[in-house]
């Protein structure tokens, strides 16, 4: 079956692979006996979820399509009808439709376009960093926003900022799950957008749709919002030390830090590279062994624009080594087995 719908009545909605997407019913609640059906058009129309209210309970469903593309990746908010679909893909780029059994409340429709990750060169992004706890400000590029100009700030697919410079108005929402709540400051001169007491839940693609009169200009940033890094905690190892024949000749050093995401951990002397390891997931807990020789050494976490060092003569934790030739550096990992691990051996 061929659906005709005029572009005008289609809502659109942009967002990046790997990020959610919340499309809204525009209800502030579900009644009794109402039914709120979501569908995907494949191009034919497929059911996707729903809810159901009757005699008191309320039913929220979700399905498939028949190719799988929606699994574990669908929700319904049970107050609004709203659907969340989560880590999209590009397959799940295409129209959708929410329709509700209620009297003068027609179907709603909804044109979502997944883009794959961007790459600043080619697609214009700049990439943000910032820390938990601090601000980064978003910049619309202009030096005053004037006449009728309008800007509009959006984030996986919703609507966080409006600033109407005919109307003197500035409005931000709290965004999805409040994330945004009490953080958003828009600048009355140029439209540009402050994020402050960051989070990690800020990470994501940012657009700004700049509107002067007939002229219609974008432009997109990623944040990348980083936890604050722990400082490394440098202690002996009697373990290790005790179950070698030799030990009265070999110290050994461990390096840890806990709940941490996206960092390397290093083992310095001086300025040389001895030993690292990396963890991408999330909350994890890193350890590296040294066994050295009479000399200082430093620990360093690192993540993309932050580092905390640790510095440590040897004679803190042990009594000067005698007759040790050299340097060996072993990895040992708590957390996780997968971690990528580099080791080296200096003589």
């Amino acid at each position: 079956m061929l659906v005709f719908i005029r572009v005008s009545d289609v809502e659109m909605k942009s967002v990046i692979k790997g990020d959610s997407v919340t499309l809204q019913t525009d209800l502030t609640g579900i009644q009794t006996d109402d039914e709120l059906q979501w569908s995907y058009f494949t191009p034919e129309e497929t059911h996707i979820a729903g809810v159901t209210i009757g005699a008191g309970d309320k039913y929220t469903r979700v399905f498939n399509a028949s190719d799988g593309r929606f699994r574990d990746r669908l929700n319904v908010i049970s107050k609004t009808g709203n659907l969340i679909i989560r880590d999209v893909t590009t397959e799940h780029s295409g129209l959708y439709k929410v329709e509700i059994n209620r009297s003068q409340t027609k179907p709603k429709m909804f044109r979502v376009t997944v883009s794959g990750v961007f790459d600043f060169q080619t697609d214009g992004v700049k990439t943000v960093s910032g820390t938990e706890g601090d601000s980064v400000t978003l910049h619309t590029g202009l030096t005053e926003v004037v006449g009728r100009d309008v800007i509009l700030w959006t984030t996986l697919g919703n609507n966080i900022a409006r600033f109407n410079r005919a109307a003197e108005s500035i409005s931000t929402l709290d965004g999805p799950d409040g994330i945004f709540k009490n953080r958003l400051h828009v600048t009355f001169l140029t439209g540009d957008l402050t994020i402050s007491d960051l989070t990690t839940k800020h990470s994501g693609l940012y657009e700004v749709k700049i509107t002067q009169g007939s002229k219609v200009s974008y432009k997109r940033y990623k944040v990348e919002v980083h936890a604050r890094l722990p400082v490394p905690v440098i202690t002996s190892d009697s373990s290790l030390n005790s179950s070698s024949s030799e030990s009265s000749s070999k110290c050994v050093l461990v390096c840890s830090v806990v709940n941490v995401t996206q960092v390397t951990l290093s083992w310095y002397k001086g300025n040389s590279l001895l030993s690292s390891i990396s963890v991408s997931d999330l909350n994890r807990s890193l350890s590296l062994h040294l066994e050295c020789v009479d000399d200082s050494y430093s620990c360093v976490i690192n993540n993309p624009i932050r580092n905390q060092t640790k510095h440590l003569n040897i004679t803190e934790v042990y009594q000067p080594c005698s007759g040790v030739s050299g340097l060996f550096v072993t990895v040992g990992v708590l957390l996780p087995l997968a971690a990528a691990v580099t080791a080296g051996v200096i003589y």
